[in-house]
């Protein structure tokens, strides 16, 4: 299941060119693109790891399927989801008449997790205990590695007018809420299926690691970067405004560094596509049409889609069938990974 969810949120930023591609082979020699790794044969992880990390998984769904409400009675808190305005001046210039707002740094519609630590520490105090309607400033100076080089060493001002507060309320994790996430029905049957898929997710996390990408087909690293630009540029026309003065906004980021991480994320997709298909070809691992049926048969019911051809249709038949195809692979890289019991405490 989270195979697919995370490759929803790494992937399907431009749907509409994403799922135009649809391919049933990777039409690549793969010898001449990627090295891959051999598959450890004393694989071993400890139990005590696995279960951290089965933790982090449920409070994340939780995160995911929280319950929120706006709030007018009280004022803003930690964990809540805040929407404000952001007016950025130079220090020296503050209050007097020629002071003109610096526009790179300014949001008049900047929504926020407070306590996430995504936006300066000085706003965010601020921001805790203002209610709707309510102003007030931050004072804060970048320092000399701040992510945008025009603004380091830069002393700063913001005007700040909370427009809206919603509180985050995470459901009760029981059976009920276990049913309602996953094809699961009991807490402890999820808590068992988050277990194998971790195990899954560490040895893939291995392999990427350790396997040595040759030569990245072009084309597929543009169809990955273009995806992932065209959905921020998408973002920002709904703002009106640049991708560049969007990424500068929100990710006080550079445009060249965005562009850097465009790169690396499509490096990233191509180099796991790679080691996918020369794992199905190295262990004659390919989907039955039967096995591609039941995956997608899974995600459909998962996700409250009617039918296969209705999944195929809002995702693309090539990202549904990498996904069941994945899941194959990941269940048999699992197989070689050992788990170290927890320790029983002899006392």
């Amino acid at each position: 299941m989270r195979h697919f969810i995370k490759l929803l949120s790494l992937v399907l930023l431009s749907l509409a060119v994403f799922s135009s591609c649809e391919k049933e082979i990777y039409p690549y020699n793969l010898d001449d693109h990627i090295k891959v790794c051999d598959i450890p044969v004393d694989f071993t992880v400890s139990e005590e790891e696995i279960f951290e990390m089965v933790s982090e998984q449920i409070e994340e769904v939780r995160k995911n399927n929280s319950i929120n409400s706006s709030v007018a009675d009280r004022p803003a808190a930690e964990g809540d989801i805040v929407n404000v305005s952001l007016v950025c001046y130079p220090t020296e210039t503050y209050k007097k008449e020629n002071s003109v707002p610096i526009q790179k740094l300014s949001d008049p519609d900047c929504t926020m997790i407070l306590g996430n630590n995504k936006y300066p520490s000085e706003i965010e105090k601020q921001i805790m205990g203002m209610r709707i309607n309510d102003t007030s400033v931050a004072y804060l100076t970048y320092s000399e590695n701040f992510s945008l080089k025009e603004f380091a060493n830069t002393s700063v001002v913001f005007e700040i007018t909370v427009n809206s507060i919603t509180e985050v309320k995470l459901p009760l994790y029981n059976d009920i809420f276990v049913r309602s996430v996953s094809n699961c029905q009991t807490v402890e049957e999820y808590e068992n299926f988050l277990f194998d898929r971790i195990k899954e997710d560490i040895i893939w996390d291995y392999m990427m690691k350790n396997s040595e990408v040759i030569l990245y087909p072009s084309d597929e690293l543009n169809r990955y970067s273009s995806d992932f630009t065209n959905y921020y540029s998408d973002l920002a026309t709904g703002k009106n405004i640049t991708l560049e003065e969007y990424v500068s906004k929100k990710f006080f980021m550079e445009l060249a560094d965005f562009h850097i991480k465009t790169d690396n994320y499509a490096k990233e997709m191509v180099k796991s596509d790679l080691l996918l298909y020369s794992l199905v070809g190295k262990y004659s691992l390919q989907l039955t049409d039967e096995e591609y049926t039941a995956g997608a048969e899974y995600y459909a019911n998962l996700y409250g889609i009617r039918s296969v051809s209705l999944l195929e249709g809002k995702f693309g038949s090539e990202f549904v069938r990498k996904s069941v195809q994945k899941d194959k692979v990941l269940s048999f890289l699992s197989k070689s990974v050992s788990v170290t019991p927890i320790a029983e405490d002899i006392n």
